[in-house]
């Protein structure tokens, strides 16, 4: 009984460390840059009512937004949102390491959970205010509760499976890949028709319960349809989709440069970052796999390949979006395995050395995101503060690409003229289109701002900005991490 005590003590002095690592590293530098387009937009959908955010088409269910609202109202400050999102990503360490924790004991728990609260793709969506952390959380529980219902065959663990799918899915649309590699896991297990009775329970009880997505997610679909940037399939995103998920987005090519790189450039960008996750991954990898077993090995296989596999191709062939972060549950399974590996290191200096290569490769990531321009949000907020300082709101802004003018209007607020410049495609009347538009708008003689951003997407081959260049006076360029603006007289 003693030895219990101190066991449950040790326990509980462990997960609270690992919580507080959690908050620290989510605290670090939450405030510290612009909010993205995303979030300003995720603002500006918790800001209606409840009854606009459910028919809101925005490519999202809308459990996050409705959740935003609540919070919002109860601390009333835009600032707040980030907030949400720490507290949810902190929370979601423990289901990830109460399941590891089930699987192969306290030490793989531990282990599991310190990878989890240092990873840099769960800091980086915890200090984002938007909805995938939320999602996350959810997919953690899912993860959670099927497992325990699948050894237990426990009327209540279904249940409380199917709730947590239900939330899932209206968290994220996405989340529908997890029921389904959940499904496809149950088929291929020995006890399968053991748990049907239960399984079938659980279906219903998800059927009946996403039944209303469908009103809520005809204008989400009708916007989806319609976005001009979905990209086709791309056999690269495949393997990428895991680097991203291991180490963010602050490794080798940014977000912005991966648009416009070529693969041959992208592969020696990521080369050297590549050498080193791989060995230190296939090490932690197939330590992980001696210490679960071959049955977990099987179900979290499952979980790591199988959504990313369908997922990539289908988008591609469906012309809808696919971001790493629409998976981002698969760091779910990788870190299990990954956290059962590192916690056979005692007396393996192999298997220690992986761990500790993982976790500078995380460390490196974290101060890259903090510290490094090239991986900061678009500094929409530092553009704004220096267009206030020049005093006089006459001169029109012209924003390329055009949708990133709300989220400077709102930095700039609105007695500001704002204007979104057409997209110039790769034809000469796009780029005669998008001219005119902005000689329309301002008198001979007469000066602008021009704010080019995300050129990738508004001005793929630089034919608006060399135009505008060669045509008219250029004066002050002042550079912002992610954008340059631009003095122009016609």
């Amino acid at each position: 009984r003693p030895l219990a005590r101190w066991c449950t003590r040790g326990t509980a002095c462990s997960v609270i460390a690992v919580v507080l690592l959690a908050l620290v590293l989510r605290l670090w530098g939450l405030q510290s840059q612009s909010l993205s387009m995303d979030e300003v937009g995720e603002l500006r959908i918790a800001a209606t009512a409840p009854a606009e955010i459910l028919r809101w088409g925005d490519g999202f269910p809308p459990l996050f937004s409705l959740l935003l609202h609540a919070w919002l109202r109860l601390f009333r400050s835009d600032a707040a949102a980030r907030w949400l999102t720490v507290a949810l990503g902190c929370v979601s360490v423990l289901p990830v390491w109460g399941l590891a924790r089930r699987l192969g004991g306290h030490r793989v728990g531990v282990a599991t959970a310190v990878l989890i609260a240092a990873s840099p793709m769960h800091v980086w969506h915890s200090q984002n205010g938007r909805g995938y952390i939320l999602y996350f959380l959810l997919a953690a529980l899912t993860c959670s509760s099927f497992y325990r219902a699948l050894e237990t065959n426990d009327n209540r663990h279904w249940l409380t499976y199917a709730i947590c799918g239900v939330l899932g899915m209206y968290a994220h649309y996405y989340f529908v890949f997890l029921l389904l590699t959940q499904g496809l896991t149950l088929i291929l297990e020995p006890v399968f028709k053991a748990r049907l009775k239960g399984a079938t329970l659980a279906l219903g009880t998800l059927v009946v319960g996403v039944l209303p997505l469908a009103w809520v997610a005809l204008p989400d679909f009708t916007s989806e349809a319609v976005t001009p940037f979905a990209v086709p399939f791309q056999p690269a995103a495949i393997p990428y989709s895991y680097f991203a998920l291991l180490t963010g987005y602050s490794l080798g090519p940014s977000a912005a440069e991966l648009h416009t790189m070529k693969p041959a450039d992208m592969a020696a960008g990521l080369a050297g970052w590549l050498v080193a996750l791989g060995v230190s991954v296939t090490i932690l990898a197939v330590n992980g796999a001696k210490e679960l077993g071959w049955t977990w090995m099987r179900r979290l296989g499952l979980l790591v390949l199988v959504p990313v596999l369908l997922c990539v191709p289908l988008a591609g062939a469906l012309s809808i979006t696919y971001q790493v972060r629409h998976l981002i549950w698969v760091l779910i399974p990788l870190v299990v395995l990954l956290g059962a590996g590192a916690a056979r290191g005692r007396g393996r200096w192999p298997v220690a050395a992986a761990a500790l290569c993982l976790l500078l490769l995380f460390a490196i990531s974290l101060h890259h995101r903090r510290y490094v321009p090239r991986y900061a949000n678009e500094d929409l907020r530092a553009l704004a503060s220096y267009l206030k300082t020049k005093g006089s709101t006459a001169s029109p802004i012209f924003v390329m690409t055009g949708y990133m003018a709300k989220p400077l209007s709102y930095y700039l607020g609105p007695r500001r003229r704002i204007y979104q410049l057409p997209r110039v495609e790769r034809n000469d009347a796009s780029l005669r289109q998008s001219l005119a538009y902005m000689r329309d708008r301002v008198p001979a003689g007469s000066s602008f701002w021009l704010v080019y951003v995300r050129s990738f997407h508004g001005d793929p081959e630089g034919r608006f900005l060399e135009s505008v260049l060669r045509e008219h006076r250029s004066g002050r360029r002042i550079d912002f991490p992610g954008v340059v603006l631009r003095e122009v007289r016609l």
